[in-house]
């Protein structure tokens, strides 16, 4: 079997280490009013895929597409991080987020969604 039909078979899973990096402030426009939005920068990494789902080695990712948003069932914010396991997002301190995470091969095939993790930040009220 090919590596890009394993490509498309293959279940990966994505250790994802959600690790506070640092916290600062950024200001942010809105209509009529400047507010202060508390940014948070946060690293993710990942452990590779090293095997299909029959157990055979993989190879031939080219890269990994890193998906997150303040919805779990809506990631709607996707940054390409190329052949890295890791990457540092800055998000809101106001809002929940979930990450998950994607490979992809030189033809363009797309794995499924890791299993997607949260950091757990707003406040209720």
């Amino acid at each position: 079997m090919s590596s890009i039909n394993k490509m498309r078979k293959t279940r990966f899973l994505f250790f994802i280490f959600v690790v506070l990096f640092s916290i600062g402030l950024s200001s942010c426009s809105s209509t009529g009013s400047e507010a202060e939005l508390p940014i948070l920068s946060v690293l993710i990494s990942w452990d590779p895929p090293t095997l299909d789902e029959n157990g055979d080695p993989l190879t031939g990712l080219s890269g990994y597409l890193v998906y997150y948003g303040s919805i779990p069932g809506d990631l709607d914010r996707t940054l390409n991080v190329g052949d890295t396991t890791n990457c540092s997002l800055e998000i809101d301190f106001v809002h929940d987020w979930y990450f998950a995470v994607r490979a992809y091969d030189p033809s363009g095939n797309i794995s499924p969604f890791s299993i997607v993790v949260s950091l757990l930040l707003a406040t209720g009220g």
